[in-house]
């Protein structure tokens, strides 16, 4: 019985998190991307006043993205990850290419394991406790969700970077 139930939860948690990127119709719209970072860095520095946010957009200034709910709490958890290892300086990127847009997160933690980087965008382990470690899973669905998808890899110079990289807005 305890493993019926065991089962049952999973199932039922898996669902809610399969779901959570899902966007609604009506609460996405159209924004300028410089705008868009510039707005969700200046939430997230008013959220987290210890640490410094350093912000940079490369693109057209006409360029347009699609701002959802998902969207920006995907970015909100890159942050925070980035802020948990890495608590004195995180680094937000955003490049409007001519087909995608890019959101960079960096840190200067310790980076990646290998089997953590191979398992990016997969519900994982974390070392954080129960009831963490769905960030990057979350992330990954609602970029897929939006039409993109979640990247990761270690910085050379130590620190990681994950990329949600989604198209650009018609």
């Amino acid at each position: 019985l305890d493993r019926l139930a065991t089962e049952f939860a999973r199932a039922i948690v898996s669902a809610i998190l399969d779901s959570a990127g899902a966007p609604r119709e009506e609460a996405m719209h159209s924004l300028g991307a410089r705008r868009l970072i510039d707005e969700l860095a200046a939430a997230w520095r008013a959220t987290h006043p210890k640490v410094h946010l350093s912000t940079r957009y490369e693109g057209p200034e006409g360029a347009v993205a699609v701002s959802s709910p998902a969207f920006r709490q995907a970015v909100w958890n890159l942050l925070d990850n980035a802020a948990e290892v890495s608590p004195e300086k995180v680094f937000l990127r955003a490049t409007a290419g001519p087909e995608e847009f890019v959101v960079r997160v960096l840190d200067d933690g310790p980076g990646f394991e290998a089997a953590q980087l191979a398992a990016i965008g997969r519900p994982q382990p974390s070392a954080k406790g129960p009831g963490h470690g769905v960030g990057l899973f979350l992330a990954a669905n609602a970029a897929r969700k939006l039409g993109g998808r979640l990247e990761a890899s270690n910085r050379s110079q130590g620190g990681a970077e994950v990329r949600l990289v989604l198209p650009l807005a018609g």
